[in-house]
């Protein structure tokens, strides 16, 4: 993507021609991997700075060098330089982005300068360059394109650099582009997760809180729940309310340790706590102010004059920081809520949350402090029902309104005197339950009951639709049978409960119902007659991503979805089960491959992609109800084999055909009888040896899963094991592989220094906890982590990095050897290899038989790994012709038929069941 400034401001070409690609010395060679790692350790842009600074100046013979950035504010800002002195590089530390100087001029261009002391003095005549510098090396830092900065490289020896050099500098400026990029996104994404995280967090602890707060009986009860609720926020928790004189008593108190809090709850109940437990209570009552101390040292508290068995509770209560949070209601306190920390001071967030969290314990105290009057006194309810928060009204026998606090009318939007002598069900009768649908409250809903009743409906006022809870509670006053009806408006935690369920049913990117969702919607299609589901995947998207990186992948995918839902039939529901998959569910009778068709026509057109027309390629397959299956799992089933086979065929569109169907119920077969032979420990492992090219030595051997049922029959791993990954069985046949091929080690005559390289699918690696199960069975088999060597793919660690790089970093930090599978043969190999820690790599047998033929690629191939510092193991080795050729490349580890064949493992009978956990 061109720069949007580039067709304003355009420098001319360098005089001298950018160099080809060219080889480099084994020590710039070195140098880059040395980098590279050091690059993929950096988590921020100072560490970055510093690894670029450190590494590249000796390797090119420069004496200086500059980094900078493009900042929003379109200057270009120094973040790093050597080399000279600081009064030489301060005017260039903050520079117009139109203003002529190497830096700004590699940004605006794309383009690499290459330029001696001559060139810079007539193309850059206002610029007094350092006497050293006899020339220099300006290469853009870009990203998906995009120039985003540059690198300033200078030379004190005459002429522009060699071709060598700036080859070199070139993959410098590459992998700092990289690692710059990686470092910004990252900082990103952290401080978004934190913050949902935490945001989360605090909704569920208010939700949790509330519900609490609204089963709570009585104000005991009420202020028993809130000390408890509140240790969300801290260590201790204490509830003081004012006595007739107004001077605040402790009523409840609560810790995190049952125990100690028993202990408190023995000083309150024994009337022992002072009137003023703790400094600044009085002052957030009487100001209606928060009161914070952050640091209440022993010897302040010890100061206070207060008595010996109140000094005694201040001493077991060993408090650091203390929050005072007035209970408000209607701008006055009726109580002070004091969270205390033992050890450490409130942070900001935490703060907010507590204000929120007092809100409505205030509120729920209230309540309860009201009714309780409202129930022991038979006279002046208008004077007690000023203050409270909730709509409240009395009700006479007939259900009709007597009498109403200040909030009711507000809440429903209507005027006082409206609704006094006005039938309740006149008032919130065309109510609607959680679904929309109408559900009306009559009076004998309300009126008349024996026990107190809880609902929540939604009502239609002037402001919009609210959603109230409505409570009904019995009153006998004077002999009548009266009752207190409340209502709280709930319209914020219902929309944030809602906005909940809609995270979990839906895609993040696109808003769309993801597979959960789709799942749920197909089963209840299929209760409803005739429907069809069709699924499609972008071709290529997967190069996309790698070759423009994720942001554009994304943008990619959105507009796809619009796309697609702007053709989809009425009615019809679209949802992304993940990565580059859509699916699309259409219930009723269609001509279905003319629907699907047309919806296909929709990504027939361009889409437009950040100002770019983009076209794409599809494949989709589709399957009906019930013709091609009658539950969900089935018909999700037929879509993908009818998708697959679209692809197969590199075709658009294929549907579900009867011979699929064979492959289905031999699927589900194979499934039933995989489970039941993970639970008879049926499965067996082979190893077949990895050797030293030069002198033949084994140097491990990679374990192989094979199942041979009871009557002989041999199951084909790639069947199995594509079963077993796509259901919940890889993980149990993940432990028990990786069980017999550690117990392999451990049998007598094996050499201590044989190592064992176990596969580990992406659906493993995608769970959370693989690293710690898998470090156990180490343990268990007391094999040491340096003699296992775990073999992923690229696809296994693209389809969920975050989980797949922190199970593999972790395992590499205990010793575990990580190697990368098919190397050479995706898009991200290169990448993959400088962001996690592969120490092996392998070339399959594929690439293998191609580079007999012309061996160039695989020399490169070879070569591009070995500079990562990563060993190099060949598979697939079966003539004496690739094994010579392996030796002439200096390959140092090779495996094949011509090596040695997979061979089984016997173990004796009664051990194969005693499985690691």
């Amino acid at each position: 993507m061109p720069n949007r400034l580039q067709s304003r401001v355009r420098p001319p070409r360098a005089t001298s021609t950018p160099p080809q690609a060219v080889n480099l010395s084994f020590a710039r060679a070195r140098t880059l991997s040395t980098l590279a790692g050091a690059l993929t350790q950096a988590r921020t842009a100072d560490e970055i700075r510093r690894a670029v600074l450190t590494f590249t100046p000796p390797a090119v013979l420069a004496y200086a060098i500059n980094l900078m950035t493009l900042g929003d504010d379109q200057h270009v800002h120094l973040i790093g330089q050597q080399g000279y002195a600081l009064h030489v590089m301060q005017p260039y530390a903050h520079l117009p982005l139109t203003q002529p100087a190497p830096s700004t001029d590699v940004i605006r261009s794309g383009e690499a300068l290459y330029l001696t002391r001559a060139d810079l003095h007539a193309r850059y005549p206002d610029i007094t360059w350092d006497e050293r510098t006899h020339a220099i090396a300006a290469l853009p830092l870009a990203a998906a394109g995009t120039p985003f900065g540059a690198m300033v490289v200078s030379f004190d020896d005459p002429g522009v650099p060699s071709a060598e050099t700036r080859a070199f500098l070139e993959g410098v400026a590459g992998l700092c582009a990289v690692a710059l990029e990686r470092a910004a996104w990252t900082e990103r994404a952290e401080r978004a997760i934190r913050e949902q995280a935490e945001e989360r967090a605090w909704l569920t602890n208010l939700a949790d809180a509330s519900a609490r707060l609204a089963d709570a009986r009585g104000v005991p009860d009420t202020l028993s729940v809130s000390a408890d609720v509140a240790l969300t926020l801290g260590d201790w928790t204490l509830l003081s309310l004012p006595g007739p004189d107004g001077t605040l008593h402790a009523r409840a108190i609560a810790h995190t340790d049952p125990v100690r809090a028993e202990g408190a709850r023995a000083h309150l109940r024994a009337a022992v706590l002072p009137t003023e437990p703790l400094p600044g209570l009085t002052d957030a009552y009487r100001s209606a102010r928060p009161v914070l101390h952050s640091d209440v040292s022993p010897e302040a508290l010890a100061a206070l004059d207060l008595p010996d068995a109140a000094q005694a509770v201040l001493r077991q209560l060993r408090v650091h920081s203390v929050l005072h949070l007035p209970l408000l209601t209607h701008g006055r306190a009726i109580g002070v809520l004091t969270v205390l920390n033992e050890t450490r001071p409130f942070e900001d967030g935490q703060r907010l949350y507590a204000q929120n969290l007092a809100g409505r314990i205030a509120a729920a105290l209230d309540n309860a402090l009201l009714y309780q009057d409202v129930v022991e006194r038979a006279s002046g309810q208008e004077a007690v029902m000023e203050a409270l928060t909730e709509g409240l009204l009395i009700l006479d026998e007939d259900g009709t309104v007597i009498l109403t606090n200040p909030s009711a009318p507000q809440l429903l939007g209507l005027s006082p005197t409206s609704m006094i002598g006005v039938p309740i069900a006149d008032l919130v009768g065309a109510t609607l339950d959680l679904d929309g649908a109408p559900t009306p409250v009559t009076a004998e809903d309300i009126v008349g009951l024996p026990n107190a009743l809880d609902l929540v409906r939604g009502v239609d006022t002037p402001s919009g639709r609210r959603w109230f809870k409505l409570g009904a509670r019995p009153l006998q006053q004077g002999g009548r049978q009266l009752t207190v009806c409340t209502f709280a408006d709930v319209t914020d935690a219902i929309e944030r409960e809602r906005r909940l369920v809609h995270l979990a049913h839906h895609d993040d990117l696109t808003g769309l119902p993801n597979r959960r969702a789709l799942r749920e919607h197909l089963q209840r299609a299929l209760h409803n007659g005739p429907c069809s589901i069709a699924l499609l995947d972008l071709q290529g998207f997967k190069g996309v991503n790698d070759t423009y990186g994720h942001d554009f992948g994304d943008q990619l995918l959105i507009a796809a979805a619009r796309a697609l839902q702007a053709a989809a039939p009425p009615g019809a529901i679209l949802a992304r089960p993940g990565g580059d998959e859509f699916a699309l569910l259409l219930c009723g009778p269609h001509d279905w491959a003319a629907t699907w068709e047309r919806w296909l026509d929709a990504l027939s057109v361009p889409l437009r992609v950040g100002g770019t027309a983009w076209r794409t390629t599809v494949n989709a397959g589709y399957a009906v109800a019930p013709e091609d299956g009658t539950d969900v799992r089935n018909l999700l089933a037929a879509a993908d084999l009818a998708q697959r086979a679209a692809k197969h065929a590199l075709q658009p569109l294929a549907p579900f055909r009867a011979e699929y169907r064979q492959a289905i119920e031999r699927r589900t077969d194979l499934e039933q009888h995989l489970r039941v032979a993970l639970q008879r420990h049926e499965l067996r492992v082979a190893l077949q040896p990895i050797l030293h090219v030069h002198d033949l030595q084994v140097m491990g051997y990679e374990a192989l899963a094979r199942w041979i049922r009871p009557d002989g029959q041999f199951v084909s791993p790639a069947e199995f094991i594509a079963v077993a990954e796509s259901t919940d069985l890889i993980h149990p046949l993940g432990r028990q592989m990786a069980h017999l091929a550690l117990r392999a080690l451990t049998r007598p005559g094996v050499p201590e220094h044989t190592c064992v390289t176990i596969n580990v699918s992406a659906v493993q690696l995608g769970r959370a906890h693989y690293h710690e199960e898998l470090t156990a069975q180490l343990r268990a088999a007391n094999v040491p982590p340096n003699r296992l060597i775990l073999e992923v793919t690229e696809s296994a660690v693209i389809n969920d990095q975050p989980t797949a790089r922190r199970n593999l970093l972790a395992l590499a930090e205990t010793g575990v050897h990580i190697a990368l599978d098919d190397f050479g043969h995706g898009y991200s190999s290169l990448k993959l290899l400088q962001m996690l820690p592969f120490t092996i790599v392998k070339i399959d047998a594929e690439l293998m038989r191609s580079g007999m033929r012309d061996p160039t690629f695989l020399r490169a191939i070879i070569q591009v790994a070995s500079a990562t510092g990563a060993s190099v193991v060949a598979e697939g080795v079966e003539t004496d012709e690739q094994l010579r050729t392996l030796r002439d490349l200096n390959v140092p580890l090779a495996q094949g038929y011509l090596l040695g064949r997979p061979q089984l493992v016997e173990f004796p009978p009664d051990t194969l069941t005693k499985e690691a956990p």
